[in-house]
């Protein structure tokens, strides 16, 4: 992509569509703000259509950000990055200075937002990687009997390409301590309880993270 970026930009000013090429970003992180912001809002689970994301307020006033583990089955403590609050808006990891996290919400939905430098250094692009998902009342008595239990997959026709070349696909269904009231779809996936059989989408994100979202209808 970075190649393909600067072909463009060269031929575009060749063709006298920019007077110049445009100079790099020298990124340095802006200072630390000295008084923490409000947390109370930022805090909780984030999902998306591969893994959720947990943030933490510290008691020093920091954010911790951690994604779960799919194959571990549990919060990703070794990789989790500890965040500070930054005079332009932004939470920022100690020592980065090419990407960052802000917080943002629209038409009522609440997003973490991963920013981070081009790699030719000339923008800065921006991915919401998960919405904040409130806590609900306890998991239905139906799909808490289903807990720890697998599915198979059976929507595919027998003659498609899934079905004729890949071994069947085998669902685990769980929950997630820290967020009650949703299913935990292969350990990767947050679906709301729609009836003792259905299960829909949680999210909507835009971009890549709110991709191939999914839908339950268990059949016995």
């Amino acid at each position: 992509r970075g190649l393909a970026a600067g072909l463009l930009l060269r031929a575009a000013t060749e063709r006298g569509a920019i007077p110049a090429l445009p100079q790099a970003i020298v990124s340095t992180a802006p200072p630390i703000t000295t008084s923490s912001p409000d947390r109370t809002d930022l805090t909780g689970v984030y999902g998306n259509y591969a893994a959720p994301l947990q943030v933490l307020s510290a008691p020093d006033g920091s954010l911790t950000l951690r994604r779960w583990s799919k194959d571990e089955r549990q919060w990703d403590i070794a990789n989790q990055q500890q965040l500070r609050a930054h005079s332009d808006g932004n939470w920022w990891a100690d020592g980065q200075s090419t990407a960052c996290y802000r917080f943002q919400t629209v038409l009522g939905h609440r997003y973490l937002i991963y920013r981070t430098l081009s790699a030719n250094a000339l923008y800065w692009a921006e991915s919401p990687m998960g919405e904040w998902l409130a806590p609900q009342t306890p998991l239905w008595q139906a799909w808490q009997a289903r807990l720890g239990s697998r599915w198979r997959y059976v929507s595919d026709s027998p003659d498609s390409l899934v079905s004729r070349l890949f071994s069947p696909v085998i669902w685990p269904i769980d929950a997630l301590p820290e967020l009650p009231g949703y299913i935990l779809l292969d350990n990767e996936q947050l679906l709301s309880v729609v009836s003792d059989n259905e299960a829909g989408m949680a999210v909507k994100v835009p971009g890549q993270y709110g991709r191939d979202l999914l839908e339950l209808r268990m059949v016995a």
